[in-house]
């Protein structure tokens, strides 16, 4: 942004009290609305120094500009300059650029030359005298400071001017803007009073959200000029010509008409395309979004109509979506994390949960229905919402039946908990006949007494009041709801045919996603086979994505196991139909999370497939964080632990990534005795990494890691480095502090007693060496006696053994307290003996 595109954005409003406005005087407060003429800046406008002498000496600063000079104390004094100009002040550097002498002073009290003056009236003083005091302030004069401090991206100082609030908070956003720091102008903007400024906040949110540069004549000539052909190639060359930048630009600015021809096209490069869109312009395609598009550029889209492309989304986007245009989607998580207070209350009024609603912050419909329950009384909360339907709530709570259930009762659905719970009319007196608000209200009536039979597990009473739901269902939702939990009960009786065909003539035509995922969940109970191809058929066919997706997260449930991808262990074989129907499925664009849960269990049961990235190029997900963490699992655990390990080092890991860490890890510990030794690897290759861990994750991993070391050192080889040793040392200290579990002390045994086993193989044939030397040297002594006259040449044979005997004796010992009881430990003690008897032996003859 320009200087002079500071200076004109407040356009046609009154910056002092927000009328709207293309006068110089506003009609409404009668206060000028222009902005002041620049005033030139120049090396020595602003000085800085010190007048007085000894003790009485004080800093100062000398503003001195076409208006006149003035020099003010930090203690707030004006000194008059005329009769003698002071000396010795030096001019403050850096403030050409600015055009308000009143500014340039103002930035210059927040340099580094005066930080060491501490607090200073400078400001206040140099203001009044130059601005004026209420109500004769020059508002003009005033402004273009204002605007010089927001371009000098000195926010904070706008505060101190003779300005109203909401032209404060206006320059100030402008400032924080021109910063860069778009969080603090959006803050600052909820500060503008609510009963004006409204074109300001649209200018401003414009500005922060989509100032994407000012070179757009380039764009225009060259669009309306210069190029040929339809509107997506005309749009692709001026792209090249210009960049998506200034193209972009032109397409957003708001007093240009949108040219006729890109009114409807397709094939736009992702900012083009969401340019357009804000234009109003109709894409032939769902729109690429991306995850750095705001939220109220986001709601802007939603406005229009925008079609938007789930994949592209954000988690956050996603959600925002969804509480835009279908909030009653959203889980209770969902809606209390984004803070929708309305729809959380709407939920809580229809499942009758009155106690978690927060009476205080609620709107008057809800307040008066908690105050009903409450109290049992209608209250003016109630009244002054829908006055009729009061007076007939009242009615009924004097007298609950069924001659008192008005249609304006059963039309409001949030009352629908309170009137059940009063509401004591049996079932089976109710008919079909009724208008079909009533007959809505008493089928949902029906339902909820038979999944409250369902929640205290009355089979038989579920299934007679199930019947009666069926019988009064209003409309064919509730008659399938009623089956549905009528199936249920005949499930949890045991009786699974039952429930099969209840849930089959619940579906009829239908593609409902609960029923079908439901008659899934019973076909395999029933035939697990059957099961997989009904799955398999509504993953590949049904024309819902939700059911697809649904069905896809049941196989997961049927097929998924808890091992690693690499082990040799018995898995149920998979029919090839659902391999198949879930290959497809991957390779669209899919909600993240039930993406995962695909991939995780393609990983261990179709890992050839997914290793190959080939098979998933045309995947939306190809570039995702989740195909390349799933991709790497298929391939190998080296593979895994390198991935695992780059994510979990970046700046921001997902959750989702710590939960596959830690599943994995602790898969790996629970399985490590019953695989093919590929859980000991992922813990040796986790351990080598040096992956991202919490210290109990570190102590699981350092004994797997040990056995995997361990099982790849051959008899006679040098035993694991002693790094090893000092990992299961840490390992143990750890399980000391936190009582471990029976399999975690087992594993911790095992991997003493295997590292034991290694070290004792070799120091077998070291000791063994050890004693062939020491005899032959005693036989040579022996025959030889001169021999030990000669103290350094028999020094320089024994030291080396017994230097060797002390480190084995060292290494042995270490291992000994670890392996009590094991099979090894006589082997331990054993060479021990040997040790020091070669010890004792070499001190003997030194």
């Amino acid at each position: 942004m320009t200087q002079d595109v500071f200076a004109e954005l407040h356009g046609a409003t009154c910056l002092h009290c927000g009328h709207r406005t293309t006068a110089d005087v506003c009609p409404r407060c009668q206060h000028d609305t222009v902005v002041g003429p620049p005033v030139t800046v120049g090396p020595q406008t602003v000085r800085i120094g010190w007048i007085g002498r000894g003790g009485a000496a004080a800093a100062a600063l000398w503003l001195s500009s076409d208006a006149g000079d003035v020099l003010v104390t930090t203690d707030g004094r004006k000194v008059d300059t005329t009769p003698t100009a002071p000396t010795g002040f030096v001019a403050v550097e850096g403030l050409t650029s600015l055009r308000s002498d009143v500014a340039a002073a103002l930035v210059a009290c927040r340099s580094e030359a005066l930080l060491g003056w501490g607090g200073s009236a400078i400001e206040p003083t140099l203001i009044t005298h130059r601005f004026g005091v209420d109500p004769a302030i020059d508002l003009p004069a005033a402004r273009r400071a204002a605007c010089e401090l927001a371009i000098a991206g000195c926010p904070e100082a706008v505060a101190l001017l003779p300005l109203s609030p909401g032209e404060v908070s206006w320059w100030t956003a402008l400032g924080h803007l021109r910063l860069g720091d778009r969080d603090a102008a959006v803050r600052t903007m909820g500060e503008l009073p609510l009963d004006g400024y409204a074109v300001i906040t649209v200018v401003l949110r414009w500005a922060s959200q989509r100032w994407v540069g000012d070179a757009a004549s380039a764009a225009r000539f060259l669009l309306g000029k210069r190029v040929h052909g339809s509107a997506t190639q005309r749009l692709a060359q001026v792209s090249v010509a210009c960049g998506i930048t200034p193209l972009a630009r032109f397409l957003l600015e708001p007093d240009k008409e949108l040219p006729e021809q890109l009114r409807h096209v397709g094939g736009a490069s992702p900012s083009v395309a969401r340019a357009l869109a804000l234009r109003g312009a109709q894409l032939a395609e769902p729109l690429d979004v991306g995850p750095n598009v705001s939220l109220s550029v986001l709601d802007d889209l939603i406005d229009l109509g925008t079609p938007l492309d789930p994949a592209t989304l954000s988690d956050e986007q996603r959600r925002h979506v969804v509480a835009r245009t279908r909030p009653e989607a959203l889980s209770d998580d969902d809606v209390d994390q984004l803070g929708l207070g309305a729809e959380r209350d709407r939920r809580r009024l229809a499942a009758g949960r009155f106690d978690e609603i927060d009476a205080a912050l609620a709107g008057p419909h809800v307040r008066g229905i908690v105050h009903l329950v409450e109290s049992g009384s209608v209250d003016d909360d109630l009244r002054s919402v829908d006055p009729v339907r009061a007076e007939h709530l009242a009615t009924f709570l004097e007298s609950p039946t069924a001659a008192h259930l008005t249609d304006e009762l059963v039309a409001d659905t949030s009352l629908w908990p309170l009137l059940a719970a009063r509401l004591d009319v049996p079932l089976w007196t109710w008919g079909t006949d009724l208008d079909h608000a009533t007959q809505r209200f008493v089928g949902w009536y029906a339902l909820r007494a038979t999944f409250d039979h369902l929640v205290v597990g009355a089979w038989e009473a579920a299934l007679e009041t199930g019947h009666h739901a069926h019988r009064l269902a209003a409309d064919d939702h509730q008659r399938r709801d009623a089956l549905n939990l009528i199936a249920f009960a005949h499930w949890q009786r045991g009786d699974g045919e039952a429930a099969r065909d209840t849930l089959l003539s619940a579906i009829g035509g239908t593609d409902d996603v609960p029923l079908r995922v439901n008659l899934a969940i019973v076909a395999s109970s029933l035939d697990p086979e059957s099961a997989a191809l009904e799955l398999a058929r509504l993953v590949r066919e049904s024309s819902s994505p939700e059911l697809r997706c649904a069905a896809a997260m049941r196989a997961v449930h049927l097929w998924s196991t808890d091992d690693l991808p690499w082990t040799v262990r018995r898995h149920r074989p998979v029919p090839p139909a659902l391999i198949d129907a879930l290959r497809e499925l991957v390779v669209e664009p899919v909600d993240p999370g039930v993406l995962r849960a695909i991939l995780g269990l393609q990983s261990n049961l179709d890992r050839d497939w997914l290793a190959r990235p080939a098979h998933l190029a045309a995947s939306p997900h190809r570039q995702s964080l989740e195909l390349k963490v799933f991709q790497a699992r298929a391939t190998g655990p080296r593979e895994f632990v390198d991935a695992l390990t780059f994510v979990l080092r970046s700046a921001s890991p997902p959750e989702w990534v710590f939960a596959e860490r830690d599943r994995t890890v602790e898969t790996a510990a629970r399985h490590v005795f019953d695989d093919d030794g590929s859980s000991a690897l992922f813990a040796l290759f986790a351990v080598q990494r040096k992956m991202p861990v919490t210290p109990e994750q570190q102590a699981l991993l350092a004994p797997l890691a040990v056995l995997a070391v361990s099982a790849q050192t051959e008899r006679g080889d040098d035993p694991p480095p002693d790094s090893y040793l000092t990992l299961l040392a840490e390992a143990d200290t750890h399980w000391l502090e936190t009582r471990p579990t029976a399999h975690v002390r087992t594993v911790m045994d095992v991997a003493w007693e295997r590292l034991a086993t290694c070290h004792v193989r070799f120091l077998e044939i070291v000791i063994d060496k050890m004693v062939r030397a020491v005899e032959d040297l005693d036989r040579r002594l022996r025959r030889d006696p001169r021999l030990r006259k000669n103290a350094a040449l028999l020094r320089t044979q024994l030291e080396p053994i017994l230097d060797d005997a002390i480190a084995a004796d060292d290494v042995l010992s270490e291992f000994r307290p670890h392996v009590t009881g094991a099979p090894i430990a006589r082997e331990i003690d054993d060479l021990l003996r040997i040790v020091r008897d070669i010890r004792r032996a070499s001190m003997r003859m030194l």
